[in-house]
């Protein structure tokens, strides 16, 4: 258990001190107790009950390491699936940045080739030109236009 000279000294001396009056009485019941009787085939059940025990551990231990087994075989193929996909996502975001510049880039030559813009005074109207759109047109100037 531990080495620590001071826990052994009182180990020892807790095993060589006198049993104080209630150990001692149940020490004396315990001895005055008749024995229980052992049936005949009890060596034979014990050691069956250990081959068990062994034989349980043993199908355990190679359970565990069939385990691993399965686990050596799919981790390398876990790892390239990973490696797959990962390179797929990186791909794909890539391509999506090179649209995204791509549309940036047509955006600003669309502006560029703009000469001039116009003026603030152009949205002056804005409102009354956008419900005359939402009317409809006018049946009657059309019929006059005709």
């Amino acid at each position: 258990m531990t080495s620590d000279p001071r826990y052994n000294h009182l180990r020892e001396q807790g095993w060589r001190r006198n049993l104080t009056e209630a150990e001692a009485a149940l020490t004396q019941a315990l001895r005055n107790l008749p024995d229980a009787p052992v049936p005949s085939n009890f060596t034979a059940c014990a050691l069956q009950a250990v081959e068990r025990e062994e034989a349980g551990q043993v199908r355990q231990q190679k359970a565990q390491w069939r385990v691993w087994l399965q686990l050596h075989r799919w981790l390398p193929r876990a790892a390239i699936a990973c490696l797959l996909v990962g390179t797929g996502l990186f791909s794909y975001r890539h391509h999506q940045a090179k649209v995204e510049v791509q549309r940036n880039l047509e955006s600003i030559e669309r502006v560029s080739a703009v000469r001039s813009l116009p003026s603030p005074d152009v949205l002056e109207n804005f409102e009354a030109i956008r419900a005359m759109r939402r009317t409809g047109p006018d049946e009657e100037l059309l019929a006059l236009m005709q």
